[in-house]
């Protein structure tokens, strides 16, 4: 399967259930997307205590024009959060003509890492409730 049906076929699932679960270099990693754009190629690399998450967002429809932001919790074993970190996009629009892949990326060093959250918000962070 190539990578374009797999990207789809995991979109379709966000879609139908709301959030995915995945995993990467032993790390569970959850996914909550919201109503607007969805998250995609999610890669979470450990490098002794260092942690790297690196991710693409996509509009679930052609109406949608801000990427907003995502929220990462680093939790441990026992499901406490360890850290949490805000990852603003490459971008702050959706174009439609832009061949620019809408990433994000956060570094940081956790200790105990067990499971990685993420969830996405319509909104930027400045106008964020959370």
């Amino acid at each position: 399967m190539n990578k374009t049906m797999k990207t789809l076929l995991v979109g379709g699932l966000i879609g139908l259930t709301g959030c995915a679960t995945m995993k990467s270099e032993n790390v569970d990693i959850m996914i909550t997307p919201s109503s607007e754009v969805l998250i995609s190629n999610v890669s979470v690399h450990k490098h002794g205590e260092e942690v790297h998450v690196t991710g693409t967002l996509r509009p679930t429809s052609a109406t949608t024009s801000r990427t907003g932001h995502v929220d990462i919790e680093f939790l441990n074993a026992d499901g406490t959060v360890i850290k949490t970190v805000q990852a603003v996009p490459n971008v702050a629009l959706f174009m439609r003509n832009s061949r620019q892949p809408k990433s994000f990326s956060v570094k940081g060093e956790v200790d105990g890492l067990a499971e990685v959250r993420l969830v996405h918000h319509p909104d930027t962070m400045n106008e964020c409730e959370l």
